[in-house]
């Protein structure tokens, strides 16, 4: 799922390297969700196909509750 568009109204970083891993309160969810977004503002087609690539493959993963 992408979150274009969607303001945090509440962001932890939790990793920052090639890419930026946070915990953040979105508005139309009832629990903080971790995402997963480049760290670049224009990311390389390789960073985003890698992002894609992780993408898919955790939607095979049962969710977490």
């Amino acid at each position: 799922m992408i979150f274009k568009g969607m303001k945090s109204e509440k962001k932890k970083i939790i990793y920052q390297g090639n890419s930026i891993i946070s915990l953040e309160t979105l508005p139309d969810y009832s629990h903080p969700v971790v995402t997963k977004k480049p760290s670049q503002q224009y990311p390389s087609q390789r960073a985003v196909l890698s992002l894609e690539k992780e993408y898919e493959m955790t939607r095979y993963l049962d969710t977490v509750q």
